[in-house]
């Protein structure tokens, strides 16, 4: 008899302007992982500036789970969307929730140009981090304290 945890919870925060496949993609991941299991492996959860649609930088539609507000307290992994950050990083309800959830969550996740939210809440300073190709010069302009790798395409830490 196969015993089965508790499914972990995944959080991903969007917004207007995320970019679709920041999104969708590693949630598909998690989900095909519940799918091969058989069983959830993974809650999956989208939040948003409010429940319901939102647009994506592409000009698709996602629907939001629910909004920032509505973080849960428990968080396995916590995910936040890159996509148009600039009018995104303007927005407390966003930076509010991202810094709750990173006090408990278990790990962050930035996908792109996500980390620029990590960076605004001071959440990366003094780690090497990565970003999004057309972003490399504004992150570092925009965030001396974070180390910039320029050439990986992804960091671990």
């Amino acid at each position: 008899m196969t015993r089965h945890t508790k499914p972990r919870a995944v959080v991903m925060l969007a917004f207007e302007g995320a970019q679709v496949l920041d999104v969708v993609g590693p949630l598909q991941i998690l989900a095909g992982v519940n799918d091969e299991l058989g069983h959830p492996a993974y809650t999956l959860t989208t939040l948003a500036e409010k429940k319901g649609p939102y647009r994506t930088s592409g000009g698709l539609q996602l629907v939001a789970d629910g909004a920032y507000a509505e973080l849960p307290q428990k968080i396995d992994t916590l995910m936040i969307s890159g996509g148009n950050v600039a009018a995104p990083l303007r927005n407390p309800a966003l930076l509010k929730a991202l810094g709750a959830g990173a006090k408990s969550a278990r790990r962050i996740v930035s996908i792109c140009s996500g980390a620029f939210f990590l960076a605004a809440i001071g959440l990366i300073d003094g780690t090497r981090v990565t970003t999004h190709w057309r972003a490399l010069d504004l992150f570092e302009k925009t965030f001396p304290k974070v180390t910039l790798d320029r050439d990986a395409p992804y960091v671990m830490g």
